[in-house]
């Protein structure tokens, strides 16, 4: 939903870059509040290797959920796309 209003709204106004910088924050604050909702939810433990276990296997399936799509409408290369991913991991 925020792609679309990102796409429909802003891109036209402030440019395809700045439309993503303006979406990053609300995106970000999503994400925390989801994991905050799933810790509670799952009642998961409050060790830390726990959490970071489900957390590596979240990046795991949003990284194999990208890479076919990365192929068919990006047609980026491995390198590049294992660049990208390296980067926002660190």
């Amino acid at each position: 939903m925020l792609g679309a209003i990102r796409v429909l709204l802003i891109v036209p106004r402030f440019g395809t870059r700045t439309a993503e910088l303006m979406e990053t924050p609300i995106m970000v604050l999503i994400s925390i509040l989801a994991a905050r909702w799933v810790v509670r939810r799952l009642a998961v433990p409050p060790a830390l290797a726990t959490r970071l276990a489900i957390g590596l296997v979240a990046l795991l399936g949003l990284l194999t959920e990208h890479s076919p799509t990365r192929v068919r409408y990006w047609e980026v290369d491995d390198h590049c796309f294992i660049s990208a991913s390296v980067a926002v991991v660190v």
